[in-house]
């Protein structure tokens, strides 16, 4: 009998504290400390992954201003 084949693991993403995004978020992110702290107000968290972070950061430049 032939085994089936598994499908290839997804690699772990690892999350980064945030501190270490604000102060790296003109590399990775091409924008100021102060855009991802807007992104994160009212947010908890103390880790994210750069893909959780940079979709935050789509969605708050993307807001509608009031």
């Amino acid at each position: 009998m032939a085994e089936k084949e598994q499908p290839a693991a997804q690699p772990v993403k690892p999350s980064v504290p945030i501190q270490e995004l604000l102060a790296n978020a003109g590399a990775l992110f091409s924008c100021g400390p102060e855009v991802l702290e807007g992104a994160l107000y009212g947010s908890n968290k103390t880790e994210l992954t750069v893909d959780e972070a940079q979709t935050l950061i789509d969605g708050f430049l993307r807001k509608k201003v009031q």
